[in-house]
């Protein structure tokens, strides 16, 4: 499987574009994304689905801490 994750991340990488992960849900996925130089990802893992509220305050709380 991982063969193909790979393959995807390069040839997007290959042509200019940005691989977004879906559905990471454990240390684990992360970290083998992570190995496979995807960036970018969303899951379960970071965070659950919340109302659109939620998500800006903590994007405002990530702003201030960097």
């Amino acid at each position: 499987m991982n063969v193909v994750i790979k393959t995807i991340i390069q040839l997007s990488s290959n042509l200019n574009k940005v691989s977004i992960a879906e559905g990471i849900e454990t240390e684990e996925q992360h970290n083998e994304l992570k190995k496979l130089c995807c960036k970018i990802g969303q899951g379960y893992y970071y965070y659950k689905p919340m109302p659109i509220e939620q998500i800006n305050d903590l994007l405002a709380e990530e702003m201030t801490v960097q």
